[in-house]
């Protein structure tokens, strides 16, 4: 079976954050089974800058996977539209809902152009949660209105991380819509045995490390975190790691920065490389993101297996995290739970924030792959094979 990607980012990339990982998993773990043929831009997120060494425009071997990079000119419908049917394929997979070019270009295509019937699995990423939904809420609410008219996704495969997610797809699209649960967690760091982690982050009553791991985004709602710090007690560090997504978002996330007191100290780390992000977590005491949505949530299962006990709203699938000693899910509507959780994490000793710290990594080390989640994922790219034996071919036939 071969399946047409295209991703908006993909390695060596690493400011995209999940779904880069999401994919590559995806590829390690089924590409002796599956052949993904990827189209992906030659920069990574937030920056203009082609890849060092990256050919544009052929085909290159990337892990399991046939990666072809391209421009923005190359990076347009029928452009895509031309390599998918040189490709190929025998199902299109698509990384985004809203992604003008990635997703809704190819979807136009696909019903007025060449790529008429081929079979299509298309994973939202977290894009129909109804908080995302709210961020130019009228563009996107138009646009579900024209797809629906003019029924763009009526025999759609939808991909869902989780059964919160599949929830989502069925509100926005329909009770009627094929909804499959099926995702692979990446593989997790290496993390330290208890000892080296006291020694390496003993923790004093009074005082907090803090870090954040993602775009600067309306999504990820870094001003409401950097805001429910204000009302913390003792000595609090919080370190933001990540590419800015706007302009206008990262100011108003420096001035949220600026009206806290001076017992918070705010570091604007910016986008680093993944050892570093690594080595950063290590080093904390707590990872922090009042989230409006996650589709998988990487981040936060990252930062669980490096012993930081998490503090997340409740847009995630990561839940019932405290009595699990994991960190705490919390409603955006009381941000006071936020900063009595910041607090909490503040005023414990090394002993007690130990015991958080592992009932983080043990919760991580739950979550990681297993058998099911490749069968579950094994089956979504199955059913849209069996749709394409079944007359449905799209592309390969033409």
């Amino acid at each position: 079976m071969r399946v047409a990607v295209i991703a908006p980012h993909y390695l060596p990339g690493t400011r995209a954050g999940g779904p880069v990982r999401s994919i590559a998993s995806l590829v390690e773990t089924l590409g002796d089974e599956i052949e993904f043929f990827i189209l992906t831009h030659d920069h990574d997120f937030g920056t203009s800058e082609p890849y060092p060494g990256v050919v544009r425009g052929q085909p290159v071997r990337v892990g399991k996977a046939s990666v072809v990079y391209l421009s923005e000119e190359d990076f347009r419908p029928k452009a895509l539209e031309a390599r998918i049917l040189a490709s190929e394929p025998d199902a299109l997979y698509l990384n985004s809902f809203f992604h003008p070019l990635a997703s809704i270009g190819p979807v136009l295509r696909r019903k007025f152009g060449g790529l008429h019937g081929l079979p299509l699995l298309i994973a939202p990423r977290g894009e129909f949660a109804e908080e995302a939904l709210r961020i130019k809420g009228r563009k996107k609410s138009g646009y579900l209105a024209l797809a629906r008219v003019l029924s763009l996704y009526r025999d759609v495969i939808w991909q869902a991380s989780s059964e919160f997610e599949a929830a989502d797809i069925h509100r926005v699209v329909g009770k009627d819509a094929k909804v499959r649960i099926a995702h692979l967690p990446p593989s997790l760091p290496q993390v330290a045995g208890d000892a080296h982690e006291a020694s390496r982050r003993e923790k004093s009553a009074g005082s907090l490390k803090l870090i954040f791991v993602g775009r600067f985004a309306p999504m990820k709602n870094v001003e409401f975190a950097l805001s429910v710090l204000a009302g913390v007690e003792g000595k609090a560090r919080f370190e933001l790691v990540g590419p800015k997504e706007t302009e206008e978002y990262w100011r108003l996330c420096q001035d949220a920065a600026r009206r806290l007191p001076p017992n918070v100290q705010v570091e604007f780390a910016g986008a680093l490389p993944h050892d570093e992000v690594l080595r950063r977590l290590n080093n904390s005491h707590a990872f922090l993101l009042p989230t409006l949505g996650e589709n998988f949530g990487h981040g936060i299962l990252e930062a669980m297996s490096c012993g930081c006990p998490v503090v997340i709203s409740q847009n995630t699938q990561w839940r019932d995290l405290a009595p699990r000693r994991a960190g705490w899910d919390l409603p955006l509507s009381a941000p006071g739970q936020f900063t009595l959780a910041l607090q909490r994490l503040a005023d414990m000793e090394t002993d007690e924030w130990l015991e958080w710290s592992r009932g983080a990594r043990e919760y991580a080390r739950g979550r990681t792959l297993d058998a099911d989640a490749v069968e579950a994922t094994r089956r979504l790219f199955l059913d849209a094979a069996r749709v394409a034996s079944a007359g449905v071919r799209g592309a390969r036939q033409r």
